[in-house]
């Protein structure tokens, strides 16, 4: 027979066989708000991001092109050319002077009393600079060099024909205690920057590493059912961060075109978040009967409420990628626009996503998951970039690189519902080293 406490739980398992429970209606508003506030939380760290990047680029062009403070001459004028002729004679007289020991001094004349009004102020700025007038310290009184009567001395206006007066004046020793004049020089280059024009070949070997972003891309081929599916995933599955780290080497020709190869590894990770709202969970408990040696399962608790599942999805791509790229240079700084495409050698895959026949959560991790959807290999992809960057010596670079990569070809198999695939940003840094 069976007994009172067997009849009920059979009664039990009955009814609740096909039970089901509708969730809550104030359940589905607060799931939407979690993630609209997990976008905005992903929007605003990203554009954060690119403001600092921008704000330390421009800052970095400021500091690093010198502005010039170089004076150009202006061109000389017919009538500074007559004026200059004219004032070579008095040009010889003040030569003279220069070269007159002190012991005539009793037979001396002042130039100035001498020449022409006119002519005074031609002397005055082609010999005679205000700059060169500075009173010299410990000196008192001096005056104005004062010369012989030239016709004593005989000289030859002749022996001045195309000779400037500076030309002359730089010939004779300068007085004691006056300055020379004023040079004015070119900015010479530091020695700090790696001179392309001699050398229009070069090797340069870098490595980087840095932050990375990576958004997935899903589609359809227009079943409504896929469609489906599709919003599904992307309300489980959110984009995720990761780092990426490589180097490569590259042959600079024709002193600004270069062609790079190499190696590039890229990690990043997704947020994969599963709630079922009607979930039943049964507590029993078993119980041996040792009279008939028989096991009685007696049920404890039920319980009603949502069942979440949280996983980390994680992807590795190494990829080879060729490049060709331009640069401009100012001086030690200098900018990089590159681009090309990449072969992926090897990937890798840990995670769960919603299995498309069941909608439950299911694993994709090679040898230990249920469901088969990403390929062995990446296939191919295309990346473009900018590069700024600084000589720290003649040889040696540091650069910040923000490159953007697209996956090309799908991530995923054939036999899977949607194609995937990715969008990476990221934000390297690194150096460089001539060779």
């Amino acid at each position: 027979m069976i007994s009172s406490e067997e009849e009920l739980d059979k009664q039990w398992k009955e009814r609740l066989q096909n039970a089901s429970v509708p969730p809550p209606a104030f359940v589905w508003p607060e799931i939407e708000r979690a993630l609209q506030r997990k976008k905005r939380r992903v929007i605003g760290w990203w554009s954060a991001g690119s403001a600092a990047v921008l704000l330390t680029g421009l800052l970095w062009y400021r500091a690093a092109v010198p502005v010039s403070s170089e004076q150009v001459a202006p061109a000389p004028t017919v009538a500074t050319e007559k004026a200059t002729l004219a004032a070579a004679d008095h040009t010889a007289v003040v030569a003279e002077a220069v070269a007159i020991p002190p012991a005539k001094s009793h037979e001396k004349v002042n130039v100035v009393d001498k020449m022409d009004l006119s002519l005074q102020s031609v002397v005055a700025e082609e010999i005679f600079p205000l700059a060169r007038f500075v009173q010299p310290e410990g000196r008192k009184d001096v005056s104005l060099p004062t010369v012989l009567d030239r016709q004593e001395k005989g000289t030859s206006l002749s022996l001045l024909a195309g000779r400037s007066p500076k030309s002359l004046l730089r010939e004779q020793p300068s007085l004691p205690g006056w300055p020379s004049g004023v040079i004015r020089k070119r900015k010479e280059q530091t020695g700090q920057c790696y001179d392309f024009s001699e050398n229009r070949r070069a090797w340069l070997v870098e490595g980087y590493l840095g932050p990375l972003y990576s958004k997935k891309q899903l589609e359809t081929t227009g079943n409504p059912e896929q469609v489906v599916y599709r919003d599904r995933r992307r309300a489980t599955e959110g984009p995720g961060w990761g780092f990426t780290l490589g180097g490569r080497a590259a042959y600079l020709f024709s002193e600004k075109y270069l062609f790079s190869a190499g190696l590039d590894y890229q990690q990043f990770s997704e947020v994969f978040e599963y709630a079922d709202p009607s979930s039943i969970e049964y507590i029993i408990k078993q119980v041996l009967d040792v009279s008939t040696n028989t096991w009685k399962i007696d049920t404890i608790d039920i319980n009603f409420g949502e069942e979440r599942t949280r996983v980390f999805n994680r992807f590795g791509l190494v990829d080879v990628p060729v490049s060709m790229g331009y640069e401009w240079r100012a001086g030690r700084m200098g900018v990089r626009l590159q681009g090309g495409g990449a072969a992926n050698l090897f990937f890798w895959k840990r995670g769960a996503i919603l299995d498309p026949q069941t909608g439950v959560p299911g694993y994709f991790t090679p040898a230990k998951g249920t469901q088969s959807v990403f390929r062995v290999r990446a296939g191919l992809s295309w990346h473009a970039g900018v590069q700024w960057f600084w000589h720290l010596a003649p040889k040696t670079r540091v650069f910040v690189e923000p490159t953007f990569r697209q996956q090309l070809t799908p991530l995923s198999v054939t036999t899977h519902p949607l194609e995937q695939r990715a969008q990476n940003w990221s934000l390297r840094v690194g150096f460089s080293k001539i060779i």
